[in-house]
């Protein structure tokens, strides 16, 4: 992917003086809707992402930059791997049955998803 579909995915003018928060997010829910805010704009007049298909989500609630991109193949096998344990590995033995896949089904899970980062400061 290159660096120009990385960066900045959504095109915001000026991505890091943008104040994002978590608008919307309920866990049983899978989507997240997230209020950004030119901070050298208007307050009243903020615009929303929204996401669906939410199944995991990591970070503070309001954040500084509202450069998104997406993460690469790697990155989502390393959370992927975090969360999701393959049987006949030392940890299959501390994890439930629903969270134990083979190998094909965590490839498969890994390529089904999109990652979905962001550069930021938290203020």
């Amino acid at each position: 992917m290159s660096s120009e579909v990385r960066s900045n995915l959504f095109e915001i003018t000026d991505p890091q003086r943008h104040l994002c928060s978590v608008y919307y997010y309920i866990l049983d829910k899978p989507r997240m809707i997230i209020m950004v805010v030119d901070l050298l704009g208007d307050a009243r007049r903020p615009f929303f992402l929204d996401f669906f298909g939410i199944e995991y989500f990591e970070g503070p609630l309001n954040w500084v930059g509202a450069n998104f991109f997406i993460g690469t193949y790697e990155e989502k096998k390393d959370l992927a791997s975090q969360y999701l344990v393959l049987p006949d590995t030392p940890d299959a033995r501390y994890t439930l049955p629903f969270s134990t896949i083979t190998p094909t089904e965590l490839e498969e899970h890994i390529t089904s998803f999109t990652l979905y980062k962001a550069k930021y400061t938290v203020k």
